[in-house]
């Protein structure tokens, strides 16, 4: 028991949060920036999207339905303006999504595969042969996008547009414990900067307070294989770990009363000597 609740009386399993069905509309903002070891900024983008949520509580999981109604991106750099334009067609392929989750929060499977395939096969004769101009680029597109689609629940897990929305935080203790903190199952984060290296990464609890109906949650990244990056760096793979950093911090306001999240950000961070790779995404509810 913490001393905490001992000393103060607090249950020691008080549950964190209150599920409940609910429907929601939110906004969702994404900063990008990269800039190159040499100080050359190659431009990032803003995207905004506006999602609606459905959540309904059973008996063994929680159900969501995430559809996308709205994809703007904006970029100052006209080099890549283009490839903007494929991304948001693609984007739009598939936007729906309905997923189960564990009560932890965890996405353990898409319920709506056929749907997906549907919107894939429909893609490839309408959308995919206007995007890639060679046979090749349409071959490797289609491998990579069905090799995707086995694992969409996995994607989405990685995703911080998803992981705002569909927190891993339902188990968390309600109060702080800087000796075994409140920890999410491991996500994947692969380098914008070296290709060859997936950083995987738990999110650990680093502060928590209520205010009346809301919970503020605060998060930062733990790294979960750093092991494996220093055989890497080790086998000639060009970068030096001492060089090399990644983090994530995360914050959430969410209702106590029913698991909604009201206010939530994130933070991606990775750099390599002077090299930077930052996304900043924010999501309000709307």
């Amino acid at each position: 028991m913490s001393l905490r609740s001992f000393l103060f009386g607090e249950p020691y399993n008080k549950e964190l949060l209150e599920l409940k069905n609910f429907s929601a509309e939110y906004e969702v903002e994404v900063k990008t920036e990269i800039s190159t070891e040499l100080g050359e900024d190659l431009g990032g983008y803003i995207m905004e999207c506006r999602y609606l949520l459905d959540q309904t509580i059973r008996s063994n999981e929680i159900v969501n339905t995430i559809d996308q109604k709205d994809v703007i991106i904006k970029t100052a750099n006209k080099s890549l303006e283009n490839s903007i334009e494929d991304l948001i067609a693609i984007i739009k392929i598939s936007p729906s999504y309905q997923v189960a989750r564990r009560f932890s929060g965890e996405i353990f499977e898409t319920r709506n595969a056929q749907e997906l395939s549907r919107d894939w096969e429909k893609a490839k004769t309408d959308l995919i042969p206007n995007l890639f101009k060679t046979a090749n680029e349409r071959i490797g597109f289609k491998l990579s996008y069905e090799k995707g689609l086995l694992h969409t629940h996995i994607a989405l897990k990685n995703n911080w547009h998803y992981l705002l929305m569909l927190p891993e935080i339902y188990c968390f203790k309600h109060y702080d414990d800087p000796i075994d903190p409140s920890k999410t199952s491991i996500h994947t984060f692969k380098s914008g900067l070296i290709p060859e290296i997936n950083v995987d990464y738990c999110m650990v609890a680093s502060s928590i307070s209520r205010n009346n109906d809301v919970i503020n949650l605060k998060m930062k990244s733990q790294i979960t294989n750093g092991d494996n990056l220093t055989k890497l760096a080790a086998n000639g793979t060009k970068f030096n770990l001492k060089n090399y950093s990644f983090r994530v911090e995360a914050e959430y306001d969410i209702s106590v009363s029913s698991g909604k999240v009201l206010l939530a950000s994130a933070n991606l961070l990775e750099k390599l000597d002077k090299a930077i790779n930052k996304t900043v995404i924010l999501l309000n509810l709307g």
